[in-house]
C-alpha cells in the first residue's frame, strides 16, 4: 500500500517473516536481477549496481534501524 503524506511517501509491504530480513533479500534479489540483464549491463553499469548492493546495512544494523522508533 503506498500512501502520500505532505512532503513524503509511503510504502508498507506485508511480509510473512521478518521485515528487515525480507527487505535485505529483496534489495539484494532487484540488484542482482538488474545485474543479470544483459550482457552490456556488465560493462557500463555494473560497478553502480553493486555499489547500491553494498549501501544495504548489514543484518545487525538493519535490526537498529527498524527497533530505533
Amino acid at each position: 500500500m503506498i500512501t502520500f503524506e505532505e512532503n513524503k511517501m509511503v510504502i508498507e509491504l506485508p511480509t510473512n517473516g521478518c521485515p528487515v530480513e525480507e527487505w535485505l533479500q529483496t534489495h539484494t534479489d532487484m540488484v542482482e536481477l538488474l545485474q543479470a540483464e544483459e550482457v552490456q549491463m556488465h560493462q557500463r553499469r555494473w560497478h553502480y549496481l553493486e555499489l547500491l548492493k553494498q549501501l544495504v546495512p548489514d543484518w545487525n544494523t538493519a535490526q537498529r534501524m527498524i527497533h530505533s522508533k
